[in-house]
């Protein structure tokens, strides 16, 4: 009788231990992974979009910095564009994301 009332409260607590994490990642109310692969789904779509958005963000600041206002604001400042643009091809992607609206800016100014 004694093993078994120290089996019990011991074999209680390991199903506790290991059922929550199980249950931490069960999303959705019925039980099923449904919410769990939505989630990944809907995060994946979010690293898709932003990449697209940086990239959009990368051509149009190639673009710009391609452009005779680009080279004439360079040249005023005495600016190597050749360092402008080499800068601009090592930059973050936060950095990019940073540098989005100056750069809006200044394709509304040219």
């Amino acid at each position: 009788m004694r093993r078994t009332a120290t089996f019990l409260p011991a074999a209680t607590l390991a199903a506790m231990l290991t059922a929550a994490p199980l249950l931490a990642q069960e999303v959705a109310g019925d039980g099923t992974s449904e919410g769990t692969l939505a989630s990944s789904a809907a995060l994946e779509a979010a690293v898709l979009e932003h990449t697209a958005e940086v990239e959009a963000t990368r051509s149009e600041l190639g673009t710009f910095l391609e452009s005779d206002v680009a080279r004439e604001v360079a040249e005023e400042r005495g600016i190597s564009l050749e360092r402008v643009q080499s800068a601009a091809g090592s930059m973050s992607d936060n950095q990019v994301r940073a540098v989005a609206p100056l750069l809006e800016r200044a394709m509304e100014a040219a």
